[in-house]
């Protein structure tokens, strides 16, 4: 996919967004590379985001909080994307008329304690509608009416609280999806994290630390990709963990080679022959599970190919993991090895080596293409 460069649109049209058109603007940013992670592995991320904003909420300098609360808006939505939800109607539903505890349609005290709420009304009875009147406003409207509801008792309450309330809701959104609990149970755990991230920011702004609007604050980093700067991210993927298999007379040699490049790039490896069976399931969905669970794929070859490596190459270009083949030669090359290589050669994703030391070379040139992890 070519690269397209930062977003020409004036500024002025992205305060006018609604929450689906948020929603479509990072799936078109971020959702080529999102959609090759399972919803649990996304999640994963939005967690790192929420530790990332819980270390930032801590007295005295709270200014980390504006760049924090961007990243936590982007990955709810890239969760709600590729688990087909609708944020604005997670939040437009839960919140229709007003608090889904007491009914109250502003200044609600219940939320801290929402098993204890005074009052219990029947829906029918609610006062609004609220966010029904809302469904295609834009996302500024949403906070202040979020605001209206609970702003009041937000802003009476500590910092730390707010974002206590926010790191119990995405615990709440990881048990569902470890239970494996309805989607209209998940959409509900969804909405009240948009709620409490929303309180967040009341508080953040109301201790004037930043009078700047939720969507500015959301535009100022996310007017493109902050990294490469581009509106369809073309960032490289990040490489901690990399998945090998190898097949060859001298495997225990090119394990050496191997350990050359892997030592010096830190990158962990996962060698597909060292994988025990799981008497549970086919060993070669066993393979491809492992294989699924790191960041790359790498396959070593000299003089044969298996039909299950064959698979796994096949099976880590589909999910969009980056993957090479690193082939000996010269080498006594089988059939089947041979065709193979010409069909990775044509699409340009063969590395040849002449021996061990040269292994270490290509693979410490392929990995340290990829960024890292950081801490």
């Amino acid at each position: 996919m070519g690269g397209e460069m930062m977003s020409t649109r004036p500024k002025f049209m992205f305060d006018k967004f609604s929450i689906d058109e948020w929603q479509d603007y990072f799936g078109r940013m971020y959702g080529h590379r999102n959609r090759i992670a399972t919803p649990t592995e996304v999640w994963s991320r939005m967690l790192e985001e929420i530790g990332e904003l819980v270390q930032v909420a801590r007295p005295p300098d709270l200014g980390g909080i504006q760049k924090a609360l961007p990243d936590v808006f982007a990955w709810l939505l890239a969760f709600c994307d590729i688990r087909g939800i609708s944020l604005k109607d997670a939040v437009g539903d839960r919140f229709a008329r007003g608090c889904p505890y007491c009914g109250v349609s502003k200044n609600c005290s219940c939320i801290y304690f929402p098993d204890k709420a005074l009052v219990q009304r029947r829906p029918e009875e609610f006062e609004g509608p609220l966010f029904e009147t809302l469904r295609e406003r834009p996302l500024g409207d949403w906070i202040e009416a979020l605001d209206e509801l609970y702003g009041v008792t937000n802003r009476s309450h500590p910092l730390v609280d707010i974002v206590s309330h926010l790191v119990e809701s995405a615990g709440a959104v990881a048990k569902a999806l470890r239970a494996k609990m309805p989607q209209e149970e998940l959409e509900i755990r969804i909405a009240n994290l948009f709620a409490w991230t929303v309180g967040v920011y009341t508080k953040y702004k109301s201790i004037g630390e930043s009078h700047k609007p939720f969507v500015q604050l959301v535009l100022e980093k996310y007017t493109h990709c902050p990294k490469c700067r581009n509106s369809v991210c073309q960032c490289k993927p990040s490489v901690g963990t990399v998945f090998i298999g190898l097949v060859g007379e001298d495997m225990f040699d090119e394990k050496r080679g191997i350990a050359g490049a892997i030592q010096r790039e830190g990158v962990y490896p996962e060698y597909a022959n060292t994988i025990s069976e799981d008497p549970s399931e086919n060993y070669h969905v066993t393979i491809l599970r492992h294989a699924r669970d790191n960041d790359a794929t790498v396959l070593i070859l000299n003089h044969t190919v298996t039909p299950y490596l064959i698979s796994l190459f096949y099976q880590s270009l589909l999910r969009g993991q980056p993957v090479r083949i690193f082939a000996r030669t010269p080498c006594d090359r089988d059939p089947m090895l041979s065709s193979f290589l010409e069909e990775v050669s044509n699409a340009d994703m063969l590395t040849e080596f002449r021996d061990n030391a040269d292994l270490t070379r290509q693979l410490r040139r392929w990995l340290g293409a990829f960024p890292r992890l950081r801490a």
